[in-house]
Parts: C-alpha cells; sequence; structure tokens
C-alpha cells in the first residue's frame, strides 16, 4: 500500500465528514429556530441526501471515461463553504441550499476518494478502504463534541475552525495531486488493455449488497439524527450530553472501520458484514430502557459493529464489478452515503405519530432485514473467491 497517500485522502475524508457530522448535532437548533416538526427536521437531511444520492452514481460512471481525480479537492472546499453559509445566513431557503451544496462536496468526494484508495490499495485492498474510512469516521466521531464545544462561542466559531481545517487538508491534497492523477491514468491504460478480460461484472450480487448498505445507512444515520433529537428535544437533556454520546457511537465505529478491513481480506467480505449486521439489533432495542450508565457501553458497541462494514461493501462492491470500477464505487458510495435522508425522514414520521421512542425498534429491526440480503448473495461470487485466494491472505 502508499501509505503516505492513503493518509492523506483519508484526512480529507475526516475534514469532509467533520462537516456532515456537524449537521445532525444542529438539527435541534434549526427546528427551534425556524419552528420545525420531526419530519420537516429530517426533511433538511433528506434534501442534501438526495442530491448525494443522484451524483455519486453519475460522477463514478463518469470517473469511468474521464479523468475526475481533481474533484477530491473541489469537493472538500465546497462543502467547507457550504457549510460556513449555513450557519451565518439566518434565512430557511438559504439553509436549505447550502445544506444540499454541502451534500454535493460531500458527493464529489466519496466516490473519488474510495477509487483512489483502491487504486493505491496493492493486495490489501481491504485494510486499505480501512485507512481511508477511519478518516471519515474519526470525522462523523469527533464532530458532534467539537460542534457542542464550539457553538458555546456562537456560530462564528464552527465556521473557523471547520475552515482553517478544509484550507489545510485542501492544500495536503493539492501536495499529492500529482501522484493519485499519474496512478488514475495509468490504471485507465490498463484497463483499456486488458479490456474484455477485466473479469466478469455481478450485477444481481451487487443488488443485494446495494440493498443491505441502505439499510445500514439508515441505521447509521437515524442514530445520528435521533441521539440528538430524541436525548435533547425529547428528554431535554444538555446538548452536552448527547453530543457525547454521539461521539461514543462514532468514535467506536471508527475503531469498527479499522479492524473490518483487514479483517475481511482474511476471511472474506461476506462474515464480516453478516457479523456487522446481527450483533447491534438488541443494543439498539435497549436504548431507550436502560439507566444513564448503560448507554455508553451500548452506544460504543453497536457503532463499533454497524461500522465495521463500511469499507468492506466498498470493496466488495468494487469486487462484484470488476471492469467498471467508477460505477461499483458510486454506487455503493451513493447508497451508503446518499439515502440516509430517506431513512431519517421515515423515522421522523415514526417519532411524529407514535412518539420518539417509537423510533428505536424500527432502528433495531433494519439490521436483520440487511442481514437477510446479504445472505442471499452467492458464495462463489467473484468478491468471495477472490478475498479468498488473495496474496494478503496467503
Amino acid at each position: 500500500m502508499a501509505t503516505q497517500i492513503l493518509l492523506v485522502i483519508s484526512l480529507g475524508h475526516l475534514a469532509l465528514d467533520m462537516v456532515s457530522g456537524a449537521i445532525p448535532v444542529l438539527l435541534p437548533y434549526w427546528q427551534e429556530l425556524y419552528g420545525l416538526s420531526y419530519t420537516a427536521t429530517g426533511m433538511l437531511l433528506l434534501i442534501g441526501t438526495v442530491a448525494s444520492a443522484i451524483l455519486q452514481p453519475t460522477i463514478g460512471i463518469l470517473g469511468d471515461r474521464v479523468r475526475t481525480s481533481w474533484l477530491l479537492i473541489g469537493g472538500l472546499a465546497l462543502s467547507t463553504a457550504a457549510f460556513a453559509v449555513a450557519l451565518l445566513v439566518k434565512n430557511f431557503w438559504v439553509l436549505v441550499a447550502a445544506i444540499a451544496l454541502q451534500a454535493v462536496g460531500s458527493a464529489a468526494y466519496h466516490p473519488e476518494g474510495s477509487k483512489a484508495t483502491y487504486l493505491f490499495g496493492g493486495n490489501r485492498r481491504g485494510a486499505a478502504m480501512s485507512i481511508f474510512q477511519v478518516g471519515g469516521n474519526i470525522g462523523f466521531g469527533l464532530s458532534p463534541a467539537i460542534t457542542t464545544f464550539l457553538l458555546g462561542f456562537g456560530f462564528l466559531a464552527p465556521v473557523l475552525g471547520y475552515g482553517i481545517l478544509g484550507a489545510v487538508v485542501v492544500a495536503l491534497l493539492a501536495a499529492v495531486y500529482g501522484t493519485i492523477r499519474a496512478r488514475e491514468t495509468a490504471h485507465r491504460r490498463t484497463v483499456q488493455v486488458q479490456a474484455g478480460n477485466g473479469g466478469e461484472d455481478r450485477w444481481g450480487p451487487l443488488a443485494l449488497l446495494l440493498g443491505a448498505v441502505v439499510l445500514r445507512t439508515w441505521v447509521h444515520m437515524g442514530v445520528n439524527a435521533f441521539v440528538p433529537l430524541y436525548f435533547v428535544s425529547h428528554l431535554g437533556r444538555p446538548a452536552a450530553f448527547s453530543g457525547t454520546l454521539l461521539s461514543t457511537y462514532l468514535l467506536s465505529g471508527a475503531l469498527g472501520s479499522l479492524a473490518g478491513g483487514p479483517m475481511a481480506d482474511r476471511v472474506g467480505r461476506k462474515p464480516v458484514i453478516l457479523a456487522s449486521l446481527l450483533v447491534p439489533p438488541l443494543l439498539l432495542a435497549l436504548f431507550p430502557r436502560v439507566p444513564d450508565a448503560w448507554l455508553f457501553p451500548l452506544a460504543a458497541v453497536a457503532g463499533f459493529f454497524v461500522t465495521s462494514s463500511f469499507p468492506v461493501t466498498i470493496v466488495y462492491g468494487q469486487e462484484l464489478l470488476p471492469g467498471r470500477l467508477g460505477t461499483a464505487t458510486g454506487l455503493i458510495q451513493g447508497a451508503a452515503v446518499g439515502t440516509g435522508g430517506f431513512g431519517v425522514s421515515l423515522l421522523g414520521v415514526v417519532a411524529d405519530h407514535w412518539g420518539p421512542p417509537a423510533v428505536w425498534p424500527v432502528l433495531a429491526a433494519l439490521p436483520l432485514v440487511a442481514a437477510f440480503l446479504v445472505a442471499l448473495i452467492p458464495k462463489t461470487s467473484a468478491a468471495e473467491a477472490e478475498a479468498a485466494g488473495s496474496p494478503a491472505r496467503q
């Protein structure tokens, strides 16, 4: 693995997802500021994620045809600038537009970052993707606590903090851009030479994997949104409590993401994905029923397992479409990042009709459905065969 390049790409993922992770924390503030219902508040995430869901596959398909690596820099810059506008301009429709543009920047970075990670991963693609994903997981994990702390100094503080971070990382990405572009060019030449010999594309197994990724994303984004909404808006707990609880969930997820990729290189993709889906349901069902002392260990274990399969599903999808690397990356990333708002909006409807506590049983049931879809993927798929016989495992 080209570790230095991977670390820079991962740092860009961290900076990007610190901005994205701040938005769920800000939902109670925007809910109060604009007098929004739970459903309308969930729609704020939906607005951005619709754009993300559409753009990521589009960018992936485009990336199979033309050079798009420059979107690593452009995506992070746009996301950071849009976040600043969302906080500084007190107008609901400007907020809607800014959240959409932030999602556009995120949609531009994620597939390009994942594709570059695949290209620099060598024979340890799972481990390489874990390095990329753990940057985003750490960013999401740190964001609730840091955003809550910075908001104590006013809305200008997170704008300055995340703006400086984004500018520094953009400079680092610019410094290594030439190397990334050269590797992408070499890959294109290889694909052209080996056209027709890149392996069979397996769309059926990919469709099952995408369905599981969508449901897992609804769980992950649902926890992100409803920890603040449930504990702050519904129970009246301090924002610092929900921020710390959410950070516990997300930072544990960073450890899970770091462990999941290397483990999948050793034992295969499906076992790791199934374990990540079968452990969390009981833990999530217990969230509204246990004392505060139990909430943090429950959040830690649930976050570890839910997020452990994030890098694995990306590599799995890439290996299922070996002849369309950009397309596979865009589809998986679009499902993983771009559909969360749909789930949050549906959970918002549940909360409005049956109360916020009713959200937790729904969150507990979704991973079981996702596990069923993964179990239907044939064991003889190209991805499993490649994982089992890879040099990393040997």
